[in-house]
């Protein structure tokens, strides 16, 4: 198993965000004291030169703070992988896994408008004793712009838990909605993210709360569209699912 890195799921709406903030703030006040530095300092009357000022001033801050934003959103980057410490696996083998098949039939007859093509590999996720995920969210506010080859927006998740969880612990919790799911062997907890149209539903925050045991789950996201990349269900288990098992 492999320690997944964590999507910072958003980015390109935090950077749209701060430059927007920094555009019609602080860049636009430095670009008229730099005119009026031209003007009063150096005596720079003609229009145009004044014009050409306030753009280069204007333009070179907003160089600057791209530069810091992106430095900035790649720090928060860092500090969202320490959220997790659990170790995940996608499965994307030439034959499907046992169980695999079946894992997908039944969120598929939950969920029967749902293409099997909208669903990404099943994930096999471990938690060791102690490790943990941190409140976070599994829709994308930005999902258009970032999300468009794995489907699109994260319509629906489902864990399905595979093993009782010696000593406690291991729940997944939904702070905001004060609803915590205890890992039972066999149980599953399918939620909604993000509503039918997409749009985002912050209710559902969800942490995955140390175990004092070990704790397997696997998990599938469901997408609005069917997903074009490598992320999605694999061509094995599709082609098992189109057979009917």
């Amino acid at each position: 198993n492999a320690r997944r890195l964590l999507r910072y799921a958003g980015w390109t709406e935090d950077a749209s965000e701060l430059l927007g903030t920094w555009a019609s703030g602080p860049a636009a006040w430095l670009a008229l004291l730099a005119v009026l530095a031209a003007a009063n300092a150096f005596g720079v009357e003609d229009r145009a030169q004044l014009a050409l000022t306030a753009a280069g001033a204007y333009a070179a801050n907003m160089a600057l703070a791209g530069v810091g934003v992106f430095a900035f959103l790649d720090r928060r980057k860092e500090n969202l992988q320490a959220l997790r410490t659990s170790k995940s696996v996608a499965l994307r083998a030439s034959s499907p896994f046992s169980g695999e098949v079946e894992c997908y039939e039944g969120l598929l007859e939950a969920l029967p408008d749902v293409a099997a093509e909208a669903c990404e590999a099943l994930t096999l996720i471990k938690y060791d004793p102690g490790d943990a995920l941190a409140p976070h969210y599994d829709a994308n506010r930005a999902a258009d712009a970032e999300d468009a080859s794995r489907g699109g927006q994260t319509l629906a998740t489902l864990l399905v838990y595979l093993n009782d969880v010696q000593g406690g612990g291991g729940r997944t919790r939904f702070g905001k909605l004060r609803v915590d799911v205890s890992p039972r062997k066999g149980d599953a907890c399918l939620f909604f993210p993000a509503d039918a149209s997409g749009a985002f539903d912050e209710r559902l925050e969800h942490e995955g709360e140390a175990p004092a045991a070990e704790k397997w789950i696997g998990r599938v996201w469901v997408h609005a569209r069917p997903i074009s990349g490598e992320t999605g269900c694999p061509p094995a288990t599709l082609e098992a699912l189109r057979r009917g098992g």
